[in-house]
């Protein structure tokens, strides 16, 4: 009997491949997966098993009052197949239970639908997921102060019996539409705590997403909930019950994700007698969003170390506090970094002494933001940028992994002195300067002096491509004779929308670029001017001096992004 050589593989391996292949959801692969999919249902047993078991491990569930039903989907099974009307329950391992209209929760029709319909008696014992949702407010300004105190009967029912659904749930998300009316707002704060009490009771992994509007009443009470693990949460409100929540957990938070930054952030790091908190679990801060917040001044705290074992710190948005908080007395832990750069945060960290040389001896990734956003950036503040890339590198006693810069101009040489005379930088695994301008020599010399690279953005320069002063038509059989192999673990490349070079300059350099770094193929190199750079590929390899190495770039080029 025949098998497959990937049938021999160890199932360590197999299982990612047949993830990537047959169950990529994103919106660029998900057609492609849907059809491989297909495919793999009519292999062997055990693909078919594995396939089947991730087709089914997100379960859909929707009460419609307009319909007076609760219907079920599988999201990710494939549209050209007919799925099953109820999976195994033990394949499910997250379970969404969608309200369409919250005024079906509050007059109860949205228990009695649900409660008659056999879906609320099955038990999916393998679900440790569960996210709940409410998708439509249409009606609730109509509802009395009276109805609302009825409804907070149906929701506590509502609340049990989707809770019992999933006996063994470690993780909680919910989602509800901004509720906030003013005639409304005392009897809809009871009638929120009661749904998330409920929903949260007895789970440390809870996420909180409050959708819509510039108000609302709190929602979430804490009183009761000490040992929470992962607090996710975003919402608009002032964030009293927020704060008060993460307070309360501070010894057991392993991960706190904040999405929108409350206005006075003091409340998470000071209790109302104003004692420091400090978060000694806490191993990643993540920071999407703090409007209108920058250089906060906190009260005097003789060096309060608020977060000492944090491993990863995230902040997507301008840096909120006027000294070093966030990094104070974690150096030791800290493996990955992402800041926002501009001129208050490089002042503050210089006069904090952030980073100096071999401070922080396990840190792995650093990804570096430009906030200067309007600010005129002088000379002064781009060579502070660059020369900042480099210094946080210095202030790793260990081998940087990752270095992430987006946006800004940038000091070419400087920039091109550091990533290839830098020993700090030579075990480099990603190097992401989006808008940093190099030629075709200068990406060979960053590829030798970095040979553990595996992914490389930069902006191309529409210099003439030559390296050791030979150009084309010469130069491709220079390269493979005297530099192969150059970035041996290279696997992408991507020429940023920025480039100054032409598409056909862009496809030279890829095609070059595949033939000396033997991990590289053409489907991994991408272009912000994506257009004509297939056919400038296929045009190029039909004539010298790529047309000799046809054979190993063509069987690439149709795959080409």
């Amino acid at each position: 009997m025949y098998m497959s050589h990937f049938q021999s593989l160890p199932w360590v391996l197999m299982k990612p491949i047949l993830e990537y292949v047959a169950c990529d959801q994103s919106s660029a692969q998900q057609s492609s997966a849907q059809a491989a999919a297909v495919a793999l249902l009519s292999t062997c047993r055990s693909w078919r098993a594995f396939v089947i078991g991730s087709l089914c491990s997100e379960y859909n569930i929707s009460i419609d009052h307009s319909y007076n039903a609760a219907t079920a989907a599988l999201p990710r099974w494939p549209k050209q197949m007919r799925a099953p009307s109820l999976p195994s329950t033990g394949l499910v391992k997250k379970l969404r239970v969608s309200v369409v209209q919250w005024c079906s929760v509050m007059n109860g029709s949205a228990l009695e639908i649900f409660a008659r319909s056999e879906l609320s008696k099955t038990r999916f014992l393998a679900a440790r997921t569960l996210a709940v949702s409410v998708v439509d407010v249409a009606g609730i300004i109509n509802c009395s102060t009276e109805e609302v105190d009825r409804a907070i009967g149906f929701t506590k029912d509502l609340s049990r019996l989707i809770r019992s659904m999933v006996p063994g749930v470690r993780q909680v998300d919910i989602s509800w539409p901004n509720l906030y009316h003013v005639g409304l707002k005392k009897a809809l704060l009871g009638f929120m705590n009661n749904a998330t009490g409920l929903l949260y009771t007895g789970v440390r992994r809870v996420s909180f997403t409050e959708y819509g509007g510039l108000e609302l009443p709190s929602t979430i009470q804490p009183s009761g909930q000490t040992d929470i693990t992962h607090l996710s949460f975003r919402s608009s409100l002032s964030a009293s019950r927020f704060t008060g929540l993460a307070r309360a957990c501070s010894r057991s938070l392993v991960e706190l994700v904040i999405h929108e930054f409350p206005k006075d952030p003091t409340g998470l790091l000071y209790d109302e007698k104003n004692a420091c908190v400090v978060y000694s679990s806490l191993q990643k801060l993540y920071i999407a969003q703090a409007i209108g917040i920058q250089g906060l001044v906190l009260p005097k705290t003789q060096n309060v170390a608020h977060f000492p074992r944090l491993r990863s710190l995230e902040i997507n948005c301008q840096y909120p506090f006027g000294d070093d908080v966030l990094l104070r007395n974690n150096a030791d832990t800290i493996e990955h970094i992402c800041i926002p750069l501009d001129r208050e945060f490089m002042r503050m960290s210089a006069k904090s002494s952030i980073f100096t040389p071999g401070k922080f001896k396990h840190l792995r990734s650093i990804k570096l933001l430009n906030y200067y956003g309007a600010q005129e950036m002088s000379q002064d503040d781009i060579d502070s940028i660059d020369g900042f890339v480099f210094s946080v590198s210095r202030a790793s006693a260990g081998r940087i992994l990752q270095i992430v810069r987006w946006g800004g101009p940038s000091d070419r040489k400087r920039l091109l002195y550091g990533l290839t005379h830098n020993q700090k930088l030579s075990n480099l695994r990603v190097v992401e300067l989006s808008q940093s301008i190099f030629d075709f020599s200068e990406t060979i010399a960053i590829l030798k002096a970095i040979p553990y690279l595996q992914r490389l953005w930069f902006s191309l320069d529409n210099n003439k491509h030559s390296v050791d002063g030979v150009a084309i038509p010469k130069l491709p059989g220079h390269l493979v004779k005297t530099h192969f192999p150059v970035g041996k673990h290279l696997n992408s490349v991507t020429f940023d929308k920025q480039s100054k070079a032409s598409v056909k300059q862009m496809a030279e350099a890829a095609m070059m670029l595949v033939l000396v770094s033997p991990s590289l193929v053409l489907s991994s190199v991408y272009t912000g001017k994506s257009t004509g750079f297939h056919s400038a590929i296929g045009c190029a390899m039909a004539k010298d001096p790529f047309k000799k190495f046809a054979h190993r770039l063509c069987p690439l080029a149709n795959a080409c992004c």
